[in-house]
């Protein structure tokens, strides 16, 4: 199973995150997300946050480089330790 996927430097924008998002709603297999340096805003990451309403296996997701809101990205981490302190990462 794919675990890890690293999408990092391509371009990427709020919308390509907006299907991706749609995409990794059911997945079971990925853990690992790196968005590093693309074009994504604080609305992608917006959309991630709502994807982890119903994706329960990713734990880790990099979006170095992007241009988010201090807030948003706390909001994510916080939402990412919270699922790493219940499944013990």
């Amino acid at each position: 199973y794919l675990r890890k996927v690293d999408l990092s430097s391509n371009m990427i924008d709020d919308d390509g995150v907006s299907a991706l998002s749609l995409a990794l709603a059911d997945d079971t297999s990925i853990t690992h997300l790196c968005l590093a340096d693309n074009r994504i805003t604080s609305i992608g990451a917006e959309y991630l946050l709502c994807t982890l309403d119903t994706n329960t296996t990713i734990v880790d997701v990099d979006l170095t480089g992007n241009s988010i809101e201090a807030e948003v990205i706390a909001e994510l981490n916080h939402a990412l330790k919270l699922r790493r302190t219940v499944d013990g990462c």
